[in-house]
């Protein structure tokens, strides 16, 4: 599954806006990933993997994503994950990175 990072991406007939989700083979969508127009979409609790999956699902941005929200969506997220947020935009882009790199790890996901 791919999310839609930036402007209109068209696919099978269907055009998809930033933010949207849709499904197609790699090889259809390899130029859209590498002119980062698409991102793998990842989310953090896969079906099936919890007891609490009828409880609404909490998604964690790729770090690309996390550099272009606004500072504070920044902090508030880093405030989340229990961090203090840097003053700096690119210290809470490696703070989040860091996170990001080993949420995973400690969620067994």
């Amino acid at each position: 599954m791919y999310q839609v990072i930036k402007g209109i991406v068209k696919h099978e007939g269907a055009s998809y806006r930033k933010g949207s989700l849709f499904d197609a083979p790699h090889r259809d969508v390899g130029h859209l990933l590498k002119d980062r127009y698409i991102q793998k979409y990842e989310p953090l609790v896969e079906e099936g993997d919890s007891d609490t999956f009828d409880e609404e699902l909490e998604f964690l941005p790729t770090p690309d994503v996390f550099a272009k929200l606004s500072a504070a969506k920044q902090r508030e997220m880093l405030k989340d994950a229990e961090l203090e947020p840097a003053g700096n935009a690119d210290e809470r882009v490696s703070q989040y990175t860091l996170y990001y790199a080993t949420v995973g790890e400690e969620d067994g996901v």
